[in-house]
């Protein structure tokens, strides 16, 4: 009688054998070995939500397989700091965090510094983008700075040029209620949520590529 394996176990198996560890290798760009995302993506499929989701049938592992493909082809490593993995009904899907949206921007060449900064109530505060070339933003990091207000993020570019984007509490709200992790932007990691979101609209005006010049 054949020993059933785990699907966890299973799965993992998959990844680093045979088409699909072919498949990822082939998406993946140049300066990121298939063996190091293929461990990344291993050790966080079995040491995180996926593993439950996968071993109580609550995700497909054509998902979860998918979602490895689509994070090799954006170039970040699956490992919850530059991508993660979501549930979304039965099905998994990668998710880009804060580091790999900044690592995706940075590995365009053409971008010197970016980063993103979430805004409270009591924080000095001005932006005059008529006369301002970057906010002018001093907060007393070890004072009650009350409420998240809003985010902003600032890029610069190898040429000289700085590239500004500000979002109030309400705009980001906006983009909260058309997505599918609404509830996470009011969360214990709502800052996370916020920056995501500022540094996506950003990123609309930046180039942007998964590999390294």
């Amino acid at each position: 009688m054949t020993k059933e394996i785990a699907p966890v176990r299973s799965l993992v198996d998959k990844l680093g054998q045979g088409q699909m560890q072919k498949a990822i290798a082939s998406s993946l760009p140049a300066h990121i070995p298939a063996e190091k995302f293929i461990r990344a993506a291993s050790s966080l499929i079995q040491n995180s939500d996926a593993a439950v989701w996968l071993n109580t049938n609550k995700v497909t592992q054509k998902s979860v397989l998918q979602a490895c493909t689509k994070a090799a082809q954006d170039g970040l490593l699956l490992d919850g700091k530059e991508s993660a993995l979501v549930k979304f009904g039965s099905e998994a899907t990668y998710m880009p965090m804060v580091q790999g949206i900044l690592k995706k921007a940075r590995n365009s060449g053409k971008i010197s510094k970016i980063d993103a900064v979430i805004v409270h109530q009591n924080d000095p505060f001005k932006y005059n983008p008529a006369e301002d070339d970057v906010p002018n933003h001093n907060p007393d990091w070890f004072s009650d700075r009350g409420q998240m207000i809003g985010a902003y993020a600032v890029a610069k570019l190898n040429d000289g040029t700085t590239v500004v984007e500000v979002m109030s509490k309400a705009q980001i709200m906006v983009i909260a209620a058309d997505s599918r992790n609404t509830a996470q932007y009011n969360g214990k990691h709502a800052g996370e949520w916020w920056r995501k979101t500022v540094l996506r609209r950003i990123c609309k005006y930046l180039p942007s590529s998964t590999d390294l010049d």
